[in-house]
């Protein structure tokens, strides 16, 4: 659940309960997934198979 509500990975979670005096930085801007700039050309690629064309 905490991993969920702060959006990182339940391992860090967890490796931050198990030693607290361990500094975790977060980047807050986590605006865009890693593969934002694929979702276009993927959904132009669907398009045109879709289409029947080569």
């Amino acid at each position: 659940m905490i991993a969920k509500e702060m959006g990182i990975h339940r391992a860090t979670v967890k490796r931050a309960i198990k030693n607290p005096e361990q500094k975790y930085h977060m980047n807050v801007n986590r605006d865009k997934p890693v593969n934002s700039d694929f979702r276009k050309h993927i959904k132009h690629l669907l398009e045109h198979n879709s289409k029947g064309t080569s």
